[in-house]
C-alpha cells in the first residue's frame, strides 16, 4: 500500500513539473484566406525536447479575438494546429501567442494579398520573420513551402533566449500610438523605414525616462517599409501628457516624442520622417499609413462695392451682406461733408467733386465696420485723423 502511494505521489509531482512548463512554442505557419466553408488557422512548432500543455496557452489576433488549438498538447519538435472563423485578416494582420498569465511568448505579422492558395511561414521552422508560401504544409515541417531549399534546422538543446541572435536596426520610427483607447489595451505601431525585413528581439517601450512604469519587453517582424504593432499588456502612458519612448535591446532610445493632453479613441499620428517629425491627433490607423492632420478652414476676405461706387465693407466669403446707410443718413452725410458753397468758419463745406466720394465713402465704412470697443475708438481715430489733414472736417 505504501508503494503504491509513493507511486501516485510521484506521478502527481511529475504530472505538476509538466504543467509548468513553459516551453518557447514558435507561432511557424498562418493561413488566413480560407475557400468559402474552411477554416483559418495557425500552426505551432515546439522547438523544444519537451511535450508542452497547450491548455496553458492562448492565440489571438490584435484585437484579442480569440484562435482556438484544436489539440490539448503538443509533442516535443512537433507542431499543433488552432482554427478560427473570420478573424484573420487577409491583407495583413498580428497573431500572439500568450501564456495564461498574459505574458507574450510569440508575435508573427504577416502583410500582403492572400487568397485559398497561400500562406505565411518561417523558413526554416520556427525561425524569425514570415515568407509567403505557395505551398501549404498545414501541421507538418514549411520546409517544402521554402521559397529556397533551407538548411535542416538543428535539434535545439537550448531555449532560445540562450542561442537567440540579438541584432540593432537604425531608420526604425514611431509611427502612431493610442495612448487613451475607448476599449481594449493602448498599442504602439512602429515603421521599419529599412528596404528589408527586420525582427526586434526583446526591444522595449517606454513612457517618460524614470517616469515610474517598467519599459514593456516586446518582439516583432517588421516587413521593408512596412508597420507593426505592439499591444502593451498594461497601461503605462498618462491621458494627461507623457512621452512615448521605443528602446533597444540594451534600453538605448531609438526614437521618442512628447504629447499633451489625448483624446479617449484617438491616435497620435506621425505626418513626416526626418529630425523635426510633426505629430497630430487622427482617427487611429493601425498597420496601415496615417491619417493626416486635420486642416482648419479659414474664410477668405473679400471687399465688394455698392453700386454708388462708395466701399461696402470687408465680410467673408459666404457670409451675408451687410446693408448700406439708408438714403437719409446718407444724404445727411453728403450734405453736411459734400455739398454746397465754400464757406469760411468751423462750418466751411467740401465743395470740390473730389472730394465728395472720399467723405461719403469714409462716412459710409465708418457706419458698417462694426468692431468692438478698442476697435470703434481706433477706426474713429484714424478716419478723423485722415478728415482732418484732407480738410474733409474743417
Amino acid at each position: 500500500m505504501a508503494k503504491l502511494i509513493r507511486s501516485i505521489l510521484l506521478l502527481f509531482f511529475l504530472f505538476s513539473i509538466q504543467s509548468r512548463v513553459f516551453a518557447a512554442l514558435r507561432i511557424n505557419e498562418i493561413y488566413p484566406a480560407p475557400p468559402a466553408g474552411g477554416s483559418e488557422w495557425v500552426e505551432i512548432y515546439n522547438p523544444s525536447s519537451e511535450t508542452v500543455e497547450l491548455t496553458q496557452y492562448k492565440l489571438t489576433d490584435l484585437s484579442n479575438k480569440g484562435i482556438r488549438f484544436t489539440e490539448p498538447i503538443i509533442g516535443p519538435l512537433g507542431f499543433a494546429l488552432a482554427t478560427s472563423s473570420a478573424v484573420l485578416n487577409n491583407d495583413g494582420d498580428t497573431v500572439l501567442l500568450k501564456n495564461l498569465a498574459d505574458e507574450l511568448v510569440d508575435i508573427a505579422t504577416y502583410s500582403g494579398s492572400f487568397n485559398a492558395e497561400k500562406s505565411a511561414g518561417r523558413c526554416p521552422d520556427g525561425m524569425v520573420g514570415l515568407l509567403i508560401l505557395h505551398v501549404l504544409t498545414k501541421g507538418l515541417t514549411n520546409n517544402p513551402g521554402c521559397p529556397v531549399s533551407p538548411t535542416p534546422a538543428p535539434v535545439p538543446t537550448v531555449v532560445p533566449e540562450v542561442t537567440k541572435n540579438i541584432v540593432t536596426y537604425d531608420n526604425i520610427h514611431l509611427s502612431e500610438a493610442m495612448p487613451n483607447p475607448e476599449e481594449g489595451k493602448e498599442w504602439v505601431e512602429i515603421y521599419n523605414g529599412n528596404s528589408f525585413p527586420i525582427s526586434l528581439v526583446d526591444w522595449y517601450i517606454d513612457d517618460i525616462e524614470n517616469g515610474g512604469a517598467t519599459p514593456k519587453k516586446f518582439s516583432l517582424d517588421i516587413p521593408a517599409n512596412g508597420f507593426a504593432v505592439i499591444e502593451l499588456i498594461s497601461a503605462i502612458f498618462n491621458n494627461d501628457g507623457d512621452t512615448v519612448r521605443l528602446l533597444d535591446t540594451d534600453k538605448k532610445e531609438k526614437d521618442s516624442f512628447e504629447y499633451g493632453r489625448s483624446e479617449k479613441g484617438r491616435s497620435l499620428s506621425r505626418q513626416n520622417l526626418g529630425d523635426e517629425p510633426v505629430w497630430c491627433t487622427t482617427g487611429p490607423s493601425p498597420h496601415q499609413p496615417n491619417h493626416p492632420c486635420p486642416v482648419l478652414t479659414v474664410p477668405t476676405p473679400r471687399i465688394t462695392t455698392a453700386p454708388n461706387g462708395l466701399v461696402q465693407g470687408i465680410m467673408a466669403v459666404n457670409k451675408p451682406v451687410r446693408p448700406l446707410p439708408g438714403p437719409t443718413a446718407l444724404k445727411v452725410a453728403l450734405e453736411k461733408y459734400g455739398t454746397g458753397p465754400d464757406q469760411s468758419g468751423p462750418n466751411k463745406k467740401v465743395s470740390d467733386p473730389s472730394r465728395r466720394p472720399e467723405a461719403g465713402a469714409l462716412l459710409s465704412a465708418l457706419a458698417l465696420l462694426k468692431f468692438n470697443l478698442f476697435g470703434n475708438l481706433c477706426l474713429y481715430m484714424i478716419v478723423f485723423i485722415y478728415g482732418y489733414k484732407e480738410g474733409l472736417w474743417s
